[in-house]
Formats: C-alpha cells, structure tokens, sequence
C-alpha cells in the first residue's frame, strides 16, 4: 500500500517541518556556531556551556507537557517555534559588533540568543512527540520515521556543504551572519509547514488538563519504560558529545580548515542516511534490539578510533576522519530509530505526553551536563600539559577511550530487555552480510 494512502491526510507536512527545522538547528546549535563561538576566543568549557543548553533546557518538557493538554499540540508548538526563531537573529547582528563590544561580551550575548532559543524550545516541544505517536498507525512508526530523519539528514548535508564553502579556510563576519541568516530562514519555514499538520482531536489528548497531580513515580516505575529510560541515559554518555568535541579536536590540530571541517561533518548526514536505508529500514521486520546491539557495537569501535586519532597513533588524514564521521552518523540514526520505535511500543496511551516528558527531561540533564563535563576535563588537561593544543587532543582521547568501553558494556543490558517479535541478532547479520548483497548481485545480472 502506498505511503499516500496510508499516511494520515495532512501528515506529510511533517516531513516538511523535519526538513526546514533541520536547516534550522544544523546551523544555529552545531558546528558553524562552535567554530563562530571559538573564533570569538571561547574556551571548551565554554564551548560545553554552549552546547549544553538545548538538552539542559529540554527538562521543561516536564512542565510543558501539562501545557500541551491545557492548549493544545498544535497550538503550543506553532506559538513556541516562532518565538525561538527570532533569537536566531540576535546571531545574525553578532559577527559585525566586533567594534563595538568585545569577544567576551559577545560570547555572552551569544549564550543568552541560545538560551532564549532553547528556552521556548524546550517548554513547546513536549507537544511533538505524543503528538506524532497519536497520528501515526503502530506499523508505520518505524517506516515513518526512516523518511523523516532521510530528510533531515539530506538537508543536513546540503546545509553543512554550503557553510563549508561559504566559510573557506576562515570565516568571515559576513560568512557567520549569512549562514545564521539561513538558519532563520529554515527556521520560519518549518512553522509554515507545522501550521498545516492535522491537529489530534480533543478526544485524543485529553481536552483540557486534568485537575490530579501528575503520577510521576509511578510512571517513573513502570518497568518497561524505566529500562528504555535507562539505555536511553547510557547512550547520551557514550555518543552525545562526540559531534562536539570531534569539531573541536579536528580544529586543533590545524590540520584542516574551518570550511573543510564543516565539510568533512556532512560525511556523517550521508552516514545516517546509509543506516536509514539498512539497519533502520528493517527495523519493523527484525526488531529493535538487534538494531540497537550493532549501533552499540560499531559506537565501541568508533570511539577507539577517535582516541587513536587524538593520541595521534593515526594520522589526521582526510580519508580516515571521513570514515569516522561517517560511521558515526550511521551508528546515532539507527539506534535512534530502533530505540523511538521501542519507546512508542512500550508507553502507554494514557499519560503518553508525561512519559514522553520525563523521558526528555531526564534525559536532558545528563545531555546538557556531559559536554560540561568533558569541556572541565580538556581545560584541565590543557593547563597540566601548558598546551592548548596538547591538552585537547590528549583530553579528547582519554574521553572517546573511556567511552568505548562503557560501550562495551551496554549489550550485556540491552540483552536483559525483553522485546515482544523480535528475531536474533545473528538472523539479522545474515539479512546484513548474506541477503541484501545476494539480492543486489541479483538486480545486478537481471535476475
């Protein structure tokens, strides 16, 4: 059956939102504004502090969940994406005040657009989730969710290879507010496609917020969720940080320029597309755990790659920077698939936006505190060593060591987990290494 036919009327705009919000956030919470922010002087602290606003301001998920059924998903979300949207242009105006205030001071000012950005974010985005879960059928969620990141991946490598061209061997002030401009841009072009997805219907959400307190220790309780809560928190400790600090090991050790590093990035959009189209694509078929148990695996490796990188027992070479970035990109979008998959087979309907809330916000804290973390670590290592470039690199290392190895370690709870139609990992490697290559020589010859 077609995707037009199946696909609730209306619901396609979903994918136009994804598309335009991507261009969005890939610009104005990544790389291009790493690379603004250390370009003004800032430190890896700072750089942490930065980077770790958007999850730290999710945790108002919680209160905005209990928004989201006073008003409604679709109300609350479109008034909060126009609001964030305009403190996109706070950085727009930034890279010309260079006469006029100095690079702390606009480092400040930067922070506080970010925060006010991922202050409105934050409270309305509770709304997306359990509104997607309502208007999306249980067998097409997986299905669903392989063309929506498709897209967002998509535009992810459009946007980073025009910041990469645009921003050349050094960006500059003109560079910045372009492509900041463009964020905003993408930014109100996602509110014009989220004001035509189909509201839920009253009888969906609830109405009106209910007049009870919130049971959050029994959702916090409830086995299935709990565990997925879990995996969900080690997950962010092993991976949240490495599109952060990859960008800032890359530029330390000059070996790249800041337009190459933009480029070099959109090799982990192809990357995520690549696991979409495998691993993520037959995640309704296999199940989520098998999906899941390779993400983790291949996370391992590619941490341990990253070290050797920072310990420089391999080279800062092109090719191998690609690899990394690439295998990234496909580890984070299948577990991200197979995991929303999971997630939305195990929430209840009832409470469904609560759930949701708690997940993100508890989440979030982790998120937001682990590039703190890591930002603290490199400082330190950087004065023990009196080298900048030095203590980053050597930071870095020690940190991707650290978690290949907690990576390691989460299949062991992975397998704990019971998933209702779930087939073997080993059913899915012979699908992997065996089927789809057999079938493609097949298309290949005719056959």
């Amino acid at each position: 059956m077609t995707e037009s036919i199946r696909l609730p009327e209306g619901l396609k705009n979903a994918y136009g939102f994804s598309l335009f919000n991507s261009i969005c956030f890939q610009i104005y919470l990544s790389t291009p504004m790493i690379l603004f922010a250390r370009s003004l002087g800032a430190s890896a602290t700072v750089i942490g502090i930065l980077t770790g606003l958007t999850p730290l301001f999710t945790l108002l998920q919680i209160p905005g969940a209990s928004l989201a059924e006073r008003f409604g998903y679709k109300r609350l979300m479109c008034a909060g994406w126009v609001a964030r949207t305009c403190f996109i242009l706070v950085a727009v105006a930034l890279p010309w005040l260079g006469g006029v205030w100095d690079n702390t001071t606009r480092t400040v000012v930067l922070l506080l657009s970010i925060a006010g950005f991922c202050l409105f974010r934050g409270i309305t985005s509770s709304s997306w989730m359990p509104w997607l879960t309502a208007l999306l059928p249980p067998d097409l969620r997986a299905y669903y969710m392989v063309r929506e990141q498709t897209l967002m991946l998509l535009s992810g490598i459009g946007t980073f290879l025009l910041a990469g061209q645009m921003m050349g061997d050094k960006a500059s002030p003109m560079d910045f507010s372009l492509i900041f401009f463009i964020s905003f841009c993408g930014g109100m072009a996602s509110v014009y496609f989220l004001k035509r997805i189909p509201d839920v219907p009253s009888e969906k959400t609830g109405g009106t917020a209910s007049p009870y307190p919130v049971p959050w220790r029994a959702i916090w309780n409830y086995r299935p969720f709990q565990k997925l809560l879990y995996l969900n928190l080690a997950w962010i400790v092993v991976s949240s940080t490495t599109p952060i600090y990859s960008v800032v090991m890359l530029r330390e050790s000059q070996c790249l320029t800041e337009g190459e590093i933009v480029n070099i990035m959109a090799a982990g959009f192809v990357g995520g597309i690549t696991g979409l189209w495998t691993l993520g694509h037959v995640t309704d078929r296999f199940g989520s755990k098998p999906v899941m148990l390779i993400a983790l695996f291949a996370q391992s490796a590619l941490m341990a790659g990253w070290s050797l990188l920072g310990w420089r027992f391999l080279p800062f070479h092109y090719a191998i920077i690609a690899t990394l970035v690439f295998f990234s990109g496909l580890a984070a979008s299948c577990f991200g698939v197979a995991y929303m998959r999971r997630l939305m087979g195990v929430v209840p309907e009832k409470g469904r936006s609560h759930f949701f809330a708690l997940l993100f916000g508890v989440s979030s804290l982790v998120m937001a505190g682990m590039p703190l973390l890591w930002g603290i670590g490199i400082d330190f290592a950087s004065h023990l060593l009196e080298s900048r470039e030095r203590g980053v690199l050597s930071g870095c290392a020690t940190l991707f060591c650290l978690s290949s190895f907690l990576s390691l370690m989460l299949p062991f709870y992975l397998h704990s987990m019971p998933e209702e139609k779930s087939r073997h990992f080993d059913e899915l490697l012979r699908e992997i290494f065996i089927a789809v290559p057999y079938r493609a020589f097949n298309r290949l010859l005719g056959h």
